[in-house]
């Protein structure tokens, strides 16, 4: 019997774990570029147990499985491509495929003092130009060109790398000189044949974790106790496919931004789906419960 209570206790939190991961999701059904967040359920090991069996002469037991219960084991993010929704505006990119990111770099005022660089991606590509003219997205986290070197957008100066003078405010490149074409590349249109900068674009390969941004998701899935993806690391830069006739199966948009790939539907379903399983798993508590105190309190009575 308190084989029983043990197997249902874990299923509800099986239960509260899914119902977080979709709630996460719900929340996050109308935030530019989000992935919807993904689980893997697996059962524990059956376990044999000895069960008396007074008709067998020869064998007076047998060994027979029991479910233990289950467990989620580790997470994920659902890769398919979002509604695109056209903004007009200069700095906004999305990308159009599955599997590639914008890789930053971490605004260092977000982090400890003295820490190290630390790298993130994202499908969010509403960017914007800071006061020292650097492409950043909204969190102040730094857009990084192909050579992993933060990327300078300055009027009169073609050179992205250029040291900020912090006793001179020089003026950005302004949006109608701007612009990105399908590959990431950044021009100046008075010099349309020389790329100013290129936006790196990464992937994730079968045998890494994938996540499409560290924001939100990290907390939750620590809070939890599951395998947490890590994002920190600088990848490598992803060479952009190409299809039989050498153009780009991924694209570049700019003005447009990718919406949610979160169906609000299907996650509300599930999450009423996991609050009967977990209504479910406390009634079998309940259930046994009473079946434990008639056993210790009756039984021993009529003893």
């Amino acid at each position: 019997m308190l084989r029983g209570i043990y197997s249902a206790a874990n299923a509800m939190n099986v239960s509260m774990q899914k119902m977080n991961l979709f709630a996460q999701n719900v929340s996050n059904s109308q935030t530019t570029g989000y992935k919807k967040k993904t689980y893997a359920v697996h059962s524990f090991e059956d376990m044999l147990v000895n069960i008396p069996d007074p008709q067998n002469v020869k064998r007076k037991q047998e060994s027979l499985p029991v479910a233990t219960g289950s467990y989620i084991d580790s997470a994920g993010v659902k890769q398919t491509q979002g509604r695109l929704r056209q903004t007009g505006n200069v700095l906004d990119v999305a990308l159009k495929g599955e599997g590639i990111y914008f890789q930053l770099e971490v605004n260092p005022s977000s982090l400890p003092a003295n820490s190290e660089k630390v790298y993130t991606t994202t499908r969010d590509g509403q960017f914007a130009l800071n006061q020292n003219n650097y492409l950043v997205n909204h969190n102040g986290d730094y857009v990084l060109n192909g050579q992993n070197q933060r990327i300078r957008l300055m009027l009169d100066n073609p050179n992205t790398q250029a040291p900020v003078d912090p006793n001179r405010q020089v003026p950005s490149l302004t949006s109608n000189l701007l612009k990105i074409d399908n590959k990431g590349q950044i021009f100046d249109t008075r010099q349309p044949n020389n790329p100013l900068a290129q936006i790196k674009l990464v992937e994730y390969n079968v045998e890494s974790p994938q996540v499409d941004d560290r924001t939100q998701m990290m907390a939750i899935l620590k809070k939890y106790g599951l395998e947490l993806p890590k994002d920190d690391d600088l990848l490598e830069t992803y060479a952009l496919p190409t299809n039989a006739d050498g153009e780009p199966k991924v694209d570049v948009l700019q003005g447009y931004v990718e919406q949610s790939n979160v169906d609000i539907t299907s996650e509300m379903i599930m999450m009423m789906m996991t609050s009967k399983d977990y209504d479910m798993s406390q009634k079998i508590i309940s259930t046994e419960d009473k079946v434990l105190d008639k056993t210790i309190n009756e039984m021993g009575r009529l003893q």
